[in-house]
């Protein structure tokens, strides 16, 4: 068995990080965007455009993945290009299996994406494919994505 993820970037070139303030408490490993304040937040919109940038830990502090970011603390976070790979968190009552393609939960979290009856979708709102099979049940789980 692999052995769990110490890290939210598993995998991607960039260095480059971006800092702001929480507006509320945030997990590293969520799907997080800009307040028009100018902070950092869990991405809200269900289904919804997103940049696909996610909290990461704070290293620097000695932090790890599971240590949160307090309301008013200074957030580390990158936006991930296409084939980077990111330890995200998965929504609860998700049945994922390794393709699945995953879009926002309105939370930070991830869900699975299901083509509507329209057939239409956000051209945004697609985040990653799922790289491993997880099933959430009565809490959210991590999971190993790649960027899309």
């Amino acid at each position: 068995m692999a052995a769990t993820p110490e890290t939210i970037n598993l995998r991607s070139a960039d260095k480059q990080t971006d800092e702001r303030l929480a507006a509320a408490a945030i997990t590293p490993g969520h799907l997080v965007e800009l307040t028009s304040a100018d902070k950092f937040q869990k991405h809200a919109t269900q289904s919804g455009n997103n940049d696909k940038t996610f909290a990461l830990e704070n290293s620097t502090l000695g932090k790890t993945i599971t240590d949160a970011y307090a309301s008013g603390d200074t957030v580390i976070a990158r936006t991930f290009r296409p084939g980077d790979r990111v330890y995200a968190i998965l929504a609860d009552s998700q049945t994922i299996v390794i393709g699945d393609l995953l879009e926002s939960a309105g939370d930070g979290t991830l869900q699975k994406w299901v083509q509507d009856s329209t057939g239409v979708y956000v051209p945004n709102q697609i985040v990653a494919k799922a790289l491993e099979a997880v099933t959430t049940s009565g809490s959210t789980s991590r999971i190993k994505i790649q960027i899309v």
